[in-house]
């Protein structure tokens, strides 16, 4: 499913110290070069066709971990369809991503509807600095959902050593013996900011607490129990209304849905006043009977929001299937016209 890569603890730890990385490179702390630091992140500052598609690959990586309210049904299709077609898809939604770009290349006149370079470009670069260090903090908030604190802790200092180490390269002399000496240990603060998260995220056992098993996120929520097949055969047995949440803690338009509508007095009121049972699908980790429950309601991640009306048929399994962004008047008037 979409989103799978962020379900990997060290890769969100990663990304998180790659966007810390990139926010100090466009606030003007360093530059990236052809030195240590240009490794990893340089791949996406070259010039040409190569850096075109590393930033593609950057920013597809950190900016498809829920499928949004446009191309649920699309990528849920996918699920049933060849290689060819599934490629042939993900190939279409590139070249929107890169239309803007590509109508610049093939028309070169819409350049003179541009702003003129000047220092408002060095302005705008470093307002975007902000926006890096914010998926930054998200994607540490992510970790701290997949692996806990101490991995959150090993992460900031992690960056912290990273910080020095770049100071290290940035200032080192710039030729003989002191200088080799200063980025040989600059080289050995950058391995070591690395390394420092990645030992406490590695060590940890495979059946680590999930956020649905043991998060506030829950707390002063609607929130009755966690999903699971059994669970909601269970309820609707006994003839219960269920609202089944699927969802995660790296979705944003799910974190959107429950700030706006989910959370909301109105709609935690209307679901206490129908006798709602509301259970949540949690898949912020890797969970297979999650994954094949989207995949069975063609989605091919999260958010997925089903209903099932009160004394809904057991054998029956087309319930109700919310759109992808919810509004409190839409979840009330579906929960409410159950009964």
């Amino acid at each position: 499913g979409l989103g799978f890569q962020l379900q990997i603890p060290i890769i969100v730890a990663g990304l998180a110290l790659l966007m810390f990385v990139l926010g100090l490179n466009m606030m003007g702390m360093f530059e990236i070069g052809g030195s240590l630091m240009g490794v990893g992140s340089g791949l996406a500052e070259k010039g040409g066709a190569q850096g075109a598609f590393f930033t593609g690959v950057l920013a597809a990586f950190v900016g498809a971990p829920c499928v949004g309210p446009f191309i649920g049904g699309a990528t849920g299709i996918l699920l049933t369809q060849s290689v060819p077609a599934i490629l042939l898809v993900f190939a279409v939604l590139g070249l929107g991503m890169a239309l803007p770009f590509a109508l610049i290349s093939f028309f070169p006149a819409l350049i003179s509807f541009l702003p003129k370079p000047g220092a408002w470009m060095k302005r705008l670069r470093q307002f975007f600095t902000f926006p890096l260090f914010l998926t930054a903090v998200w994607l540490i908030s992510v970790l701290g959902d997949l692996a806990g604190q101490i991995a959150i802790t090993a992460t900031i200092v992690g960056a912290v050593v990273i910080t020095f180490a770049i100071r290290v390269f940035t200032s080192s002399p710039t030729s003989g013996a002191k200088r080799a000496m200063a980025l040989g240990a600059g080289a050995v603060f950058l391995i070591a900011g690395l390394a420092i998260p990645a030992v406490p995220i590695l060590a940890l056992p495979s059946n680590t607490t999930t956020m649905s098993e043991n998060h506030s996120d829950k707390a002063g929520s609607i929130y009755d129990a966690d999903w699971s097949p059994e669970k909601l055969a269970e309820l609707r047995k006994e003839g219960k209304a269920v609202f089944v949440d699927f969802t995660a803690s790296w979705c944003v338009t799910c974190q959107v849905n429950k700030a706006t509508t989910l959370r909301t007095e109105r709609v935690q009121r209307a679901f206490n006043d129908q006798q709602i049972t509301f259970l949540v699908a949690d898949w912020t980790k890797k969970d297979k009977t999650i994954g094949e429950e989207l995949a069975r309601h063609g989605r091919a991640g999260v958010p997925l929001y089903l209903f099932y009306p009160q004394g809904y048929p057991q054998g029956k399994d087309n319930p109700v299937i919310l759109p992808q962004l919810l509004t409190p008047e839409q979840v009330i008037k579906i929960v409410s016209e159950s009964r």
